[in-house]
């Protein structure tokens, strides 16, 4: 089922390494590495998901963006809590180990997501 999930998420990345340059990559590649470590994530953590956010990271800096890799802290925590329940739902769910499935959910977990972060800064555009 893991590369079921590798597949998925390559097939949702950027290319951004021929248009960001490679001091910018780099970069962010250093803070991001040094991310996934403050979190206490396994060294073994995605390279393609690293490589992802090093490309988002360098791409809000070329737009001028000033978001550290710190901004994603409370991100990777959120993602950390909602991978968790999707593998517990999984494991329920799949019990012969079907890939269509989970992959299926992927997608529409990443979607239901996209939905919620949407509706909670509508909320807090509304407070303001």
């Amino acid at each position: 089922m893991a590369e079921a999930y590798r597949v998925l998420d390559r097939a949702l990345a950027l290319d951004g390494a021929n248009s960001l340059g490679p001091l910018a990559l780099a970069c962010a590649r250093e803070e991001v590495e040094a991310l996934v470590a403050s979190l206490g994530w396994s060294p073994h953590v995605s390279a393609d998901g690293r490589e992802v956010l090093t490309e988002v990271l360098a791409s809000l800096r070329l737009l001028g963006c000033d978001a550290g890799v710190a901004f994603f802290a409370p991100f990777a925590r959120a993602a950390e809590e909602v991978a968790r329940a999707e593998l517990e739902l999984a494991s329920a769910a799949d019990e012969n180990n079907r890939k269509g499935p989970a992959m299926v959910r992927g997608v529409l977990f990443g979607v239901a997501l996209a939905a919620l972060r949407r509706m909670a800064r509508e909320h807090h555009l509304a407070l303001r």
